[in-house]
């Protein structure tokens, strides 16, 4: 499996273990407790992987080559307005009734504003964590990892609750094996110097038989 899919768990894990029920985190196998449960069931944090770079360097058949991955780590908030905001929208409701619910929504605003930042606060501890920094993994699997990036969206209704959500970008360097779909067979030449021939047969080129034998050098 490819080094990114196992950093990929490695978050999840990490932040799973050090949430203390201050957050759930989805796809965590260690959650003991059910999402309604958990005491900040109302907030969660998710990972997913989006994007990384192959920086440009010598070619080769096999072995490690650098990789710059990049997660979205999505957080969510939520926060119960008191009163069914459902009415704003309400031609039948009174100029009383909405103003009510506009006071509603602002007060949940302001809770899930609060909650999210803190949630923000929590993760960014977390990840940043001097004894986080190799996720647990061990020496060798990642390294120079930061966060670069927290973003947070406009609140959002939904039914009687006010939802906020936000990411932090995670990235780091790591390798990644180049095994190709098959293994790429070695050939050993009578000093036993290996040897990988990929001798192109081209069609009407019975004379050269163009091809290339390229050394074996790890």
């Amino acid at each position: 499996m490819m080094n990114f899919r196992t950093i990929t768990q490695a978050l999840i894990d990490v932040l799973g273990m050090y949430a203390d029920d201050a957050f759930r985190v989805v796809g965590y196998p260690g959650q003991s407790k059910a999402a309604s449960e958990v005491k900040g069931s109302n907030r969660s944090v998710q990972v997913f992987f989006t994007d990384g770079e192959f920086p440009q360097s010598k070619g080769r058949w096999t072995g490690p080559v650098r990789f710059e991955p990049t997660w979205q780590i999505e957080l969510t908030a939520s926060s119960a307005a008191s009163l069914d905001l459902s009415v704003m929208s309400s031609d039948s409701a009174t100029a009383t009734e909405r103003a009510a619910a506009l006071a509603a929504l602002q007060e949940a605003s302001y809770e899930a504003d609060q909650s999210f930042d803190e949630l923000v606060e929590l993760a960014y501890q977390i990840l940043m964590d001097g004894t986080n920094i190799d996720l647990k993994l061990g020496k060798g699997v990642l390294s120079s990892r930061w966060v670069s990036r927290v973003s947070k969206n406009e609140p959002q209704e939904r039914g009687s609750l006010v939802v906020l959500t936000g990411l932090i970008e995670y990235r780091c360097v790591t390798s990644e094996d180049l095994t190709g779909a098959t293994p790429v067979a070695v050939n050993t030449d009578d000093d036993g110097t290996g040897f990988i021939d990929i001798t192109v047969d081209i069609d009407g080129d019975d004379v050269e038989k163009t091809g290339v034998i390229v050394s074996q050098t790890e």
